[in-house]
């Protein structure tokens, strides 16, 4: 009986923490993105820097993703970080890429 409510209590608070995340769970082309940025809002960036903190609209998040950092246009303080550019990410549909922006802005 005391087993049956342990346990019961472990799968509560563990659908409960899954509620907690913000947003909604990551879009599967965000793996491509994650290998260099870490979950958005995580603090553990591999290179690139986190984009829960991006303060771009749709349209140039798209041409960063499309282009890369280096781009006729782009902000020249944003085309490097932390001396690493990224490259651009060839195969990526715009509805891929609007989903990955509004999972990366879902706790904002």
């Amino acid at each position: 009986m005391m087993l049956d409510r342990s346990v019961m209590l472990i799968l509560a608070l563990v659908t409960l923490s899954a509620g907690c995340v913000p947003g909604q769970r990551a879009p599967e082309a965000y793996s491509r993105c994650e290998k260099c940025h870490g979950m958005p809002g995580g603090g553990n960036q591999k290179g690139g820097p986190d984009l829960a903190e991006s303060t771009t609209d749709l349209e140039l998040f798209s041409k960063q993703v499309k282009l890369g950092s280096r781009w006729k246009g782009s902000d020249d303080k944003k085309q490097s970080y932390k001396w690493k550019q990224m490259p651009p990410q060839t195969g990526v549909s715009d509805k891929d890429i609007e989903r990955i922006f509004k999972f990366v802005h879902a706790g904002k």
